[in-house]
């Protein structure tokens, strides 16, 4: 199977239209329903490339929870219909400072929300591949 997409988002019509777009483009798609059931797939499973989530759809503090995302090292996408300048001031704030990629996504375009996951894990895997190409020359010297 392909990459690891966890997605949360309050309106099961959007996740599963989700599921379905990213399944069709050849990812694993795990759909979450509310930070809990996120929390509770992130503790016993990390393996996921990338977050998918809905901001405005945050029981807890969203900063403390993008701050317990960073700690994992997963990739984060918002994808809302929050205003862009709210998100913005958010992400100002600090609310994304500890997760390694966070990028906003209107709802409205599910085109671009496929073009900006498959983009942020092409890039994920060159960074591993250059982590481990370093490790590599460490060990050989």
């Amino acid at each position: 199977m392909g990459k690891k997409l966890l997605v949360l988002d309050r309106n099961r019509n959007v996740r599963a239209l989700l599921q379905r777009e990213f399944l069709r483009e050849g990812y694993e798609v795990v759909l979450v329903r509310n930070c809990a059931e996120l929390k509770e797939h992130l503790k016993t499973d990390s393996s996921y490339d990338l977050l998918i989530l809905d901001p405005d759809y945050f029981e807890t503090n969203p900063a403390q929870m993008l701050s317990w995302i960073g700690t994992i090292g997963i990739p984060v996408v918002f994808h809302s219909c929050l205003p862009e300048s709210w998100i913005e001031e958010s992400l100002n704030a600090g609310l994304a400072r500890d997760c390694r990629t966070v990028v906003v996504v209107e709802k409205e375009n599910v085109e671009e929300l496929k073009r900006v996951v498959k983009k942020i894990i092409s890039l994920s895997e060159r960074e591993k591949s250059v982590v481990q190409q370093k490790a590599e020359k460490g060990e050989a010297q």
